[in-house]
Order: structure tokens, then C-alpha cells, then sequence
């Protein structure tokens, strides 16, 4: 969604949740992504119901057009389980993928969502805060040259907005700290970042596979071999068990 204007903002929808728009705008993190249509994080609400009795809550808001132009507020309530059976937003999942929603809390690849009337290509993943289905158009999903020491490639780029994953070596994780960590980089929709994971045996051919594909669309030949090579080459020096990692060791000391 662009950006929407100020004046149309609906300042009593959010006096209604108990939301002061003149803080909320205070922080630009939250703001920025509240007048772009994205959730905000989860922020404390309360109202008032028929009766007039108030209630205590916490919810995530998002801003949406309605069918006179004008904008409303939805509010995402924090729910007691995940409810995966019901159709989302026009889309409804498979066991398959219920199963790996329920599992990885990353569905890992693009869908077609009906959003307000309109067919968007989109991420989606599991809120762990709210135990509810999320999604991320994949057009908002903003990937950095270089994220934390690593340059990133264009067809990177690409794969992790598809919900891919991939590897890098030599990341220095934390600024303050010198090591360097080989990693797999995705895209958590749930948590809205950039996520970094282990890399095992399964992870390392699933990210082969996925840039073997982009590549095989985009890049020379022998670019492709290239990065192919270097990622073999770390998968066959991968530990496959904790036995193999003790025998290294004794082998790297002489034992």
C-alpha cells in the first residue's frame, strides 16, 4: 500500500482503541509502517463494548481502504491457539500446509492473497504473539546490499523475497564480537527480519537447490559453477553426526 496521507488517517477509529495518534506518531519505526498498511507491533488497546463496559487487550493494528476510499482500522487480537482451517484472506491452506505453518512457522514460498479486493503475491507465516496466520507482500520485502558483513547478490535478494533460503560464510553476527559464523539467511514473516540459522545437511541442499534454479535463469555459466562449487565444497566439510565433530577435533589437534 502507498503511503497514505495524513489527514486521512482515522484518528477517532484509534482514540477508540485507546491509541493517541499524536504519540503514536512519536515513533517512526511504528508510524512508517502503520501509514504504509503494514501491522505494527503488538501495542496495548483498550475499548469499550455495547455496554459500555472497557476492556484490557493487546493487538496488532493495520490500516485498510474501504469501498468509499476512506480508511479503517483492523485489529489482530492475540488468540488462545492457532487456527490454521479457516480460509485466509481468501486463501485457504492445504494439510501439507498447515502442517508446515504449524511446524516451521514459515510457509516458504508465495501465494496469491485477496487483499481488499485486490490480488497480491505474498509471504505468509505464523505470529507467534498473536498465534495467528501473517503475511508479507512480497513487493514490501526490502533486502539490504549487505546485511551485517555479507554483500548480497541480486539473485540472493530474490530468493529470500520468494521465501527461499541461503547461505553465506564468514557473517559476523555480532559487531561487538570478531567471529564469523557460516549461515542460512530467510525471511521470517512473523517476525518481520531477517532470520539466521545453523546450516545442517538438509538447509545446505535445500539453499543449493534454490540457487541452482535462480541462477539457471539469470546467471553465466560459469558463475553458476562458481558459487556451486564453493557451496559443495562446504557441505561436504560439514560434520554430519556428533561423532564426526569429536574425530575432527582430535584430528585438528594431533590426537
Amino acid at each position: 500500500m502507498k503511503e497514505i496521507d495524513e489527514k486521512d488517517i482515522p484518528v477517532e477509529a484509534l482514540a477508540f482503541y485507546g491509541i493517541d495518534a499524536t504519540k503514536l506518531k512519536q515513533n517512526q519505526k511504528i508510524w512508517n509502517k502503520f501509514i504504509h498498511g503494514e501491522q505494527t507491533p503488538l501495542l496495548g488497546i483498550h475499548f469499550k463494548d455495547l455496554n459500555g463496559e472497557e476492556h484490557w487487550d493487546s493487538g496488532k493494528l493495520r490500516l485498510y481502504q474501504k469501498e468509499d476510499n476512506t480508511y479503517g482500522i483492523k485489529v489482530a487480537h492475540v488468540q488462545s491457539r492457532l487456527d490454521l482451517t479457516k480460509p485466509f484472506w481468501g486463501y485457504s491452506f492445504s494439510e501439507k500446509e498447515q502442517n508446515k505453518l504449524s511446524g516451521d512457522g514459515e510457509l516458504g514460498y508465495p501465494i496469491i492473497l485477496n487483499v481488499a479486493g485486490k490480488e497480491i503475491e505474498a509471504l505468509v507465516g505464523v505470529d507467534r504473539q498473536l498465534n495467528t496466520p501473517a503475511f508479507r507482500p512480497v513487493n514490501t520485502i526490502f533486502i539490504a546490499d549487505k546485511i551485517k558483513n555479507a554483500k548480497m547478490l541480486p539473485v540472493e535478494k530474490k530468493i529470500i523475497r520468494e521465501g527461499g533460503f541461503v547461505y553465506k560464510e564468514n557473517v559476523q553476527l555480532d559487531k561487538d564480537k570478531p567471529e564469523l559464523s557460516n549461515v542460512i539467511m530467510s525471511f521470517s514473516v512473523g517476525d518481520d527480519c531477517i532470520k539466521f540459522r545453523t546450516p545442517t545437511p538438509e538447509l545446505m541442499l535445500t539453499a543449493s537447490k534454490q540457487l541452482e534454479e535462480q541462477l539457471s535463469k539469470e546467471i553465466p555459466e560459469h558463475v553458476q559453477k562458481n558459487i556451486q562449487e564453493r557451496i559443495k565444497d562446504s557441505l561436504e566439510k560439514m560434520p554430519t553426526n556428533q561423532n564426526e565433530k569429536k574425530m575432527r577435533k582430535r584430528k585438528n589437534r594431533g590426537i
